[in-house]
């Protein structure tokens, strides 16, 4: 019975010191990812109780963080040097570091996002194929560090991060316990990974052709019904608004979109505007409607 009561006393206090420990995390951004790598005992919060998630965490922790999360949770602080040392040569052994980066023997210094995105998208296995596709989507890509460029992009790609609210990365800015946290717990769990959609710039399928000789067809405007129509709409009024007036434009867009169907006949109809004379029409089984101008 005395057992079983100091059984529940200890769980009580670990229950407390836990919820003391995520006091100062309840109203953050970052709370269920913190919460995340708390409860898989992969990161802990200070002395005082706090996590401080907006501090900064340095490369010795993050690498530490890192190497357990990846199962390498026997490894023990180093005897002798510098506390970490035992997980920096860990992460060399993995890959996540090289030999070459310097800037990684600065155990005590704040890590970046940039060095973050390194350490990570070298632990990753995934591939895409895609990933020019979404360069865009980063909008500082550019000025990326080029060693960072491509981590970045396969962590963007993956899910693992998500950028700033202008689609900026800032790959040299310093990376906080809360962002970390985020990063590891992405990595880890595909399931809560922010994977971002392709974002295909629709060519409008109208085309457009100018005459040089004014007294037979000045422009000819052709659109395709096949083709997802409300774009084709959106260029015709464009350039219908450098040729005629917008009421004019009104009245020829209306009867343009009276067509519908391949097998409907658009009978030839003239719009007239000052000097301007448009004719719009299209045949029976014909996908084409063409506007020309006069």
């Amino acid at each position: 019975m005395k057992k079983i009561i100091a059984l529940i006393l200890m769980v009580l206090l670990v229950s407390s010191s836990l919820t003391f420990a995520l006091t100062d995390i309840d109203s953050h951004w970052s709370k269920l990812y913190v919460d995340d790598l708390i409860t898989r005992g992969a990161i802990n919060g200070y002395p005082d109780g706090s996590f401080k998630p907006d501090n900064k965490i340095s490369v010795a922790a993050f690498t530490k963080i890192l190497v357990s999360s990846m199962g390498y949770t026997a490894i023990g602080n180093s005897p002798t040097g510098h506390w970490a040392q035992l997980y920096m040569d860990k992460a060399k052994e993995l890959g996540l570091i090289t030999r070459s980066e310097t800037e990684f023997t600065k155990l005590d210094s704040d890590i970046t996002r940039g060095q973050i995105a390194r350490m990570i998208s070298r632990a990753m296995t995934e591939t895409f194929d895609d990933l020019d596709s979404f360069k865009s989507q980063i909008t500082d890509y550019n000025t990326i560090a080029f060693k960072d460029q491509a981590p970045v992009l396969l962590m963007y790609r993956s899910g693992i991060i998500t950028g700033y609210t202008d689609g900026s990365f800032k790959d040299t800015q310093l990376a906080s316990r809360g962002e970390a946290s985020t990063m590891l717990v992405r990595f880890l769990d595909e399931g809560v990974r922010k994977v971002p959609e392709i974002v295909v710039a629709y060519q409008s399928d109208i085309q457009i052709e100018e005459f040089d000789d004014p007294n037979k067809v000045a422009f000819s405007v052709i659109i395709d019904i096949f083709r997802p129509l409300n774009d084709q709409y959106v260029d015709l009024k464009s350039y219908l608004l450098t040729k005629v007036d917008q009421k004019t434009t009104y009245e020829i867009i209306e009867y343009v979109k009276t067509k519908t169907n391949h097998h409907d006949s658009l009978p030839l109809k003239s719009f007239e505007w000052g000097n301007s004379k448009i004719q719009v029409g299209s045949n029976i089984s014909n996908s084409w409607i063409t506007i020309r101008g006069l």
